[in-house]
């Protein structure tokens, strides 16, 4: 058996993980969610929505104890009208803090605290290896969909996705020196003006069979080779 890889997965409520946690049997002891493969030693842990959740939560347990690799995961919105997207899985690349700045509604303009954002490389790599779609993702405590919300919001970032926790969690991986991956699934549009077309319950099902399949399934060894490969510059030798 190969040595195993301790991994921390992180959503911020149950549904997002429910598939997942029944399909694979995942224990809940202690505040998480566990079980252990034939390649990884997996905890989960929910942070509740939002920025604040997602930072505390996930500082504490990676203080608490040592992970090779922090997977983010949940649903996410897509700046189109586009009702194909719904239920796609997507793989961010980089994430931006959308509403952290300073805003002027009368000029429709928004000066960002970070305009560069955060780059999530194994991301991108991830994207290519396992061949899903990929894009920068915007942070928001609010939707983009309140008159000239979003106008300012494609104005000033180049994201294609929005949730509320990707900057958050990337940044705490950042700053603690941590692999990090998200993997989002597309559960509604954001268009203008309107409440956009919603899926949650495809978003979710497609979410947990994808999570599976790299876990528990025909690409766990795969996933565990791409796996060793990306933190093996961080010290760890498997």
């Amino acid at each position: 058996m190969s040595e195993r890889i301790n991994i921390l997965m992180s959503a911020a409520v149950y549904r997002e993980a429910e598939k997942f946690i029944n399909d694979g049997r995942l224990v809940f002891d202690n505040g998480l969610y566990c079980c252990k493969t034939d390649f990884f030693s997996i905890d989960l842990i929910l942070t509740g929505v939002g920025g604040a959740g997602a930072t505390y939560y996930l500082t504490r347990q990676t203080m608490k104890k040592e992970y090779d690799f922090v997977l983010g995961f949940g649903v996410c919105g897509v700046y189109s009208n586009d009702k194909l997207l719904v239920g796609q899985m997507v793989c961010p690349n980089k994430a931006f803090f959308a509403d952290l700045g300073f805003e002027n509604r009368k000029t429709a303009t928004f000066l960002p605290l970070d305009a560069n954002g955060i780059s999530i490389k194994v991301s991108e790599r991830f994207s290519t290896a396992f061949n899903i779609a990929t894009g920068a993702v915007n942070t928001r405590n609010f939707p983009s969909t309140k008159p000239n919300d979003l106008d300012v919001v494609l104005k000033n970032f180049t994201a294609k996705y929005e949730t509320m926790e990707s900057a958050y969690c990337a940044n705490v991986c950042r700053l603690q020196k941590k692999s990090y991956l998200e993997l989002r699934c597309v559960s509604n549009t954001i268009e203008q003006n309107c409440a956009g077309f919603w899926n949650l319950s495809v978003s979710f099902y497609n979410l947990g069979l994808f999570l599976y399949d790299i876990f528990f399934g025909k690409n766990s060894e795969t996933f565990y080779n791409f796996v060793k490969l990306e933190i093996e510059p961080f010290g760890k030798k498997i």
